[in-house]
């Protein structure tokens, strides 16, 4: 149940979020939603990779200066409530904004 919180949160923030950036903006909250919600999803990605990166190098480091086992591996992206929160939110934005310009597209 906590889960479903933390999802749901995760909705409305970024609701929030995208709302507030298309206000400042002065543009249609349907024009900004889905490029908002890649452009979130973006950056949640690359913070995850800049920190194991970052913890790569320094296990590295520490492996090289110590001759000892630093515990090195691949980045692995793994779904958190949050990342589930934000990839349903880039689903319905997709469609939400598939539906507002539909006579555009077909």
């Amino acid at each position: 149940m906590k889960k479903i919180y933390i999802v749901l949160a995760t909705l409305t923030i970024e609701t929030v979020l995208i709302w507030f950036a298309s206000y400042l903006l002065q543009w249609k909250f349907v024009d900004t939603i889905f490029l908002g919600s890649l452009l979130l999803f973006g950056i949640v990605y690359l913070i995850r990779l800049y920190i194991h990166q970052t913890n790569t190098v320094f296990n590295a480091n520490i492996a090289g200066w110590t001759w000892e086992e630093a515990g090195i591996g691949p980045f692995r992206f793994r779904v958190s409530p949050i990342i589930l929160g934000l990839i349903l939110y880039i689903i319905i934005s997709f469609l939400v904004t598939l539906i507002t310009y539909y006579s555009y597209f077909f």
